[in-house]
């Protein structure tokens, strides 16, 4: 990458290279003066526990239990 370029992963760890793992381990690249990092808190947010409660309340209300005979 060129020197002022800007790489956004909004993925999680793995779609590059260096952050494979998570939290990232490389000294190097954390060190970096134009490196930020953010933790993966997307799922904590309002609307996703909102979400997530509406999804499991469907399921239970439109699913049954399969019971052997």
């Amino acid at each position: 990458m060129k020197p002022d370029a800007l790489l956004i992963d909004t993925a999680l760890g793995g779609l590059v290279d260096e952050f494979s793992l998570e939290p990232p381990q490389d000294l190097e690249i954390l060190s970096l003066p134009t490196f930020l990092a953010t933790p993966h808190i997307g799922g904590s947010a309002e609307e996703a526990i909102l979400a997530i409660g509406r999804a499991a309340i469907d399921g239970l209300d439109h699913n049954t239990l399969l019971v052997p005979d």
